[in-house]
């Protein structure tokens, strides 16, 4: 008997190799295709993540800065009618406000009497000087402000040269009514859509001849609107606002889009709204 010793040998046929081939290169390139898709979803989000970054870093500044707005003034009252200081123009893509953010206040020491005078004592002068923005009310009768640029300053327990004080109507310190004294600054967001920044002007706390300083607080802002709403949260409508609707202002929504720099078809909207605290009562 003649058997050759390959006669039992097994191995994989031409056939076979062609569809194990086959095979591996379906599983592959559904390997390499979820490998990509899910690439492609990770370079997604983290584009997303940027836009959404950058959108949280303009919100926070807007937000943080606008509940200032109002604050060392005598806030307005709906019940009696009085408007409120602090927003001085509103826009859809621009709002302008007066805020105490160097958080200093005095109280007059006393007041002169005389009422072609406008000099008014208070315990120390050192942190004014001749051109800064005050505001300076009867804490008991706030209906009853004045504010601007001080025209004078001297050394020592008083300060001369008060905007507007001749004739403000209240009674002296010494029948115990209190001066409330506030340096304040005046603000402006500005959305700029051509080089797509929001920008923040700061007049120094100082006259219209001040220190004004510009800079870029957000980039990459492919759009920014605020929305305006009285204290029954009834929209104000007519753009610019009418000065009796600036004092009525009591809510701002403010709407940023933010697009990625590297892919303008991503962005990023973030939507919130400011109570203006310290503009009502």
């Amino acid at each position: 008997m003649n058997d050759s010793p390959m006669k039992n040998e097994k191995g994989f046929t031409l056939i076979e190799l062609l569809i194990a081939m086959g095979i591996s290169v379906i599983l592959l390139g559904a390997a390499m295709y979820t490998y990509t898709k899910q690439d492609q979803v990770l370079r997604s989000e983290n584009k997303n993540l940027k836009a959404r970054d950058y959108a949280r870093f303009a919100m926070t500044e807007l937000d943080e800065n606008l509940r200032m707005a109002g604050f060392g003034f005598p806030p307005g009252n709906s019940a009696s009618g009085r408007l409120a200081l602090g927003v001085s123009n509103a826009d859809a893509t621009t709002i302008t406000f007066m805020a105490n953010t160097d958080n200093f206040t005095v109280y007059a020491a006393d007041l002169n009497n005389d009422p072609t005078s406008n000099a008014v004592e208070v315990p120390d002068t050192s942190p004014f000087s001749v051109g800064d923005n005050v505001v300076f009310f009867n804490a008991e009768d706030p209906e009853d402000v004045n504010f601007g640029a001080l025209t004078g300053v001297i050394p020592g327990p008083s300060i001369i040269g008060f905007p507007n004080a001749n004739g403000f109507t209240f009674d002296p310190i010494d029948d115990n009514v209190a001066v409330v004294i506030s340096k304040y600054h005046t603000l402006t967001y500005t959305y700029n859509a051509g080089n797509q920044i929001i920008t923040l002007t700061d007049d120094g706390g100082t006259g219209p001849t001040g220190d004004d300083t510009t800079v870029t607080v957000a980039s990459q802002v492919s759009s920014l609107t605020f929305s305006y709403f009285d204290a029954d949260g009834a929209p104000l409508t007519t753009l610019p606002l009418v000065a009796a609707d600036l004092g009525a202002v009591r809510r701002v929504q403010i709407t940023v889009i933010i697009v990625d720099p590297d892919d303008a078809t991503v962005t990023a909207t973030l939507i919130t709204d400011v109570t203006m605290r310290n503009m009502g009562i």
